[in-house]
């Protein structure tokens, strides 16, 4: 059969048909994303507690941080599981950050693992070991800390009222070097002036380290003080 013993309304449509699949095929390459782009996943790049820590007190929120931004079709995609299970509630504190606020307190020496997911899929997965006390011993450890904490608190105030000089030694210079001790009760003045001082030179050092005691508000009336000489 010869191409001119074809009927040209077959032609036509033929040449129809192949040019609509030629156009649909060009706007489907322009406005349909690849499915391997579509479902491409973020990168996370850290997360707290660190992966495999042991020995962890969970006072703060679990932390999830993003290698980069995410917008909030991409944030609405990422979900979570933690194994054993915890209440957690979630919340993300920036574009990168997912964090996960605990509304119970964990086990002791338990191994959890949390797994962050993109789409149902997991990316990300680590695991972190609580500490061996019980939520009630570290309460009481935290409300006993708390207590000796005050009473130091209280006995540094007493001691800084006594000693008010106290945080401004030990004074060093080139020529002297200033400390207290609690054992005699004293200034221990180390004058480093080398070599063979004459008695002049000892005793202007000696005149520059009391009025720099003095300097700090020490009432060598009050105090004693020794000198010795390097």
């Amino acid at each position: 059969m010869k191409l001119s013993d074809i009927n040209p309304k077959i032609i036509t449509a033929a040449v129809v048909g192949f040019i609509a699949i030629v156009f649909i095929a060009l706007v489907v390459s322009l406005f349909v994303r690849p499915a391997e782009e579509e479902d491409a996943a973020p990168a996370v790049a850290s997360s707290s507690p660190q992966n495999q820590s042991e020995g962890v007190i969970l006072t703060l929120p679990i932390t999830v941080s993003f290698a980069e931004d995410l917008d909030t079709g991409q944030q609405a995609n990422v979900s979570f599981t933690i194994q054993p299970g915890l209440d957690v509630l979630q919340e993300w504190t920036n574009a990168a950050v997912l964090q996960l606020a605990l509304t119970q307190l964990p086990e002791s020496s338990t191994t959890y693992t949390v797994t962050v997911l993109y789409k149902k899929r997991a990316i990300y997965s680590f695991t972190f070991t609580t500490t061996a006390e019980t939520p009630e011993e570290l309460t009481e450890a935290g409300r006993v800390q708390a207590e000796e904490d005050f009473l130091f608190a209280q006995e540094e105030k007493e001691f800084y009222k006594t000693y008010p000089w106290y945080g401004s030694i030990p004074i060093r210079t080139d020529d002297y070097v200033i400390v207290y001790n609690f054992e005699k009760e004293a200034f221990r003045i180390s004058l480093t002036l080398g070599g063979n001082p004459l008695g002049a030179q000892i005793e202007a050092a000696k005149t520059r380290a009391l009025d720099s005691l003095e300097a700090i508000g020490v009432d060598l009336n009050v105090y004693d003080y020794y000198v010795l000489i390097d």
